[in-house]
């Protein structure tokens, strides 16, 4: 029975599924261990706090393009993003300025591709962090775990 608990958090902790992960190693860690089973709820919790939002990526690249790649700790990224989107803007005004209809025509579609883009690309980025946040976790709690196998 014990075996199959053990395995079982080792399962859950390979697919982040951390819920399951402190159920299974709390019944599996008796009272005179109780104290691996708290170090990993606390890695655990560290996280979860650790997580950045899709959602507020999006409205954050929205409103400053390149500002949510910032916010998930991309700045190549997010310079790059603010940088290109400010040029379109600043091209555009000049053409709009200048009354150039043949780049007015043409600077709001590249602008719209590269505001579109970066506003995807901001949520990608978001995922990768919060994959690697979820990777660093999982090595520091098979660390915790591994001496304690049942054979």
């Amino acid at each position: 029975r014990l075996k199959s608990l053990y395995f079982r958090g080792i399962a859950s902790i390979y697919m982040y599924d951390w819920d399951s992960t402190i159920e299974a190693f709390n019944r599996f860690y008796s009272e005179d261990k109780n104290k691996t089973a708290k170090e990993i709820e606390s890695v655990i919790l560290r996280t979860r706090q650790a997580y950045k939002s899709l959602r507020l990526a999006r409205i954050l690249s929205i409103i400053i393009p390149g500002s949510g790649h910032i916010y998930s700790g991309d700045w190549r990224n997010g310079l790059n993003a603010l940088a290109i989107n400010g040029i379109n803007v600043g091209l555009m005004a000049n053409a709009i300025y200048k009354k150039d209809r043949g780049i007015i025509l043409i600077i709001p579609s590249v602008f719209y591709r590269y505001y579109m883009g970066n506003i995807y690309r901001s949520q990608e980025s978001v995922i990768k962090h919060n994959e690697l946040v979820n990777h660093r976790s999982m090595l520091s709690i098979l660390k915790l775990v591994s001496p304690d196998e049942p054979y």
